[in-house]
């Protein structure tokens, strides 16, 4: 691929069906799994899901940009996005969300199933204190916002947000993405 040749998700805004087709091919297993995950194995909702995801993808291709994230986590943050909507809109709000759990299994086939990146924020998620992981886990599995942390936790806001940051460098860290551009280092 030259370098000044455009990604596939710009080719995608630009209205390119091949581009279309190949991000299904490129990142289809891995929203497949996600969504599967999250419906605990309903296949008919996961394909609603899928094909929400999907459309979320296309109509949202134009505000990619490659120096936050490499197009399989743009990809995997709109289909959390997503999954989280129909997640809240299926869970009765009198339901505890620290009675829920995620599951989060160790095996292997699983992992090459959704790819090597959520291999290694796994990997990098067991390095980050106790703290910072449960922040990171209420904030980007259950899409709390720091407000609704607090409220959870009972921190204070400003140690909410504390060990948000520095998880989320410790993950940069540990899969080599600088800081400063998104970009691996």
């Amino acid at each position: 691929m030259a370098l000044d040749a455009p990604n596939l998700l710009e080719r995608i805004a630009r209205g390119d069906r091949t581009a279309t087709q190949e991000c299904i091919r490129r990142h289809g297993a891995m929203v497949w799994s996600l969504a599967l995950r999250s419906t605990h194995g309903q296949r008919a909702e996961a394909e609603d899901a899928v094909q929400e995801i999907f459309i979320e993808v296309w109509r949202s291709a134009g505000k990619y940009n490659a120096e936050k994230g490499s197009e399989s986590l743009f990809v995997a943050m709109i289909a959390r996005r997503r999954l989280i909507d129909r997640f809240r809109a299926r869970v009765p709000e009198s339901v505890d969300i620290a009675d829920l759990e995620l599951h989060s299994d160790d095996n292997p086939s699983h992992d090459a199933e959704i790819g090597a990146d959520y291999g290694a924020v796994r990997q990098g998620l067991k390095t980050l204190k106790p703290e910072e992981r449960q922040v990171l886990d209420l904030g980007f599995v259950y899409g709390m916002t720091q407000s609704e942390i607090v409220e959870k936790t009972g921190m204070p806001l400003g140690t909410v947000k504390s060990h948000m940051r520095r998880g989320l460098i410790r993950l940069r860290e540990f899969m080599g993405v600088s800081l400063t551009t998104g970009q691996e280092a």
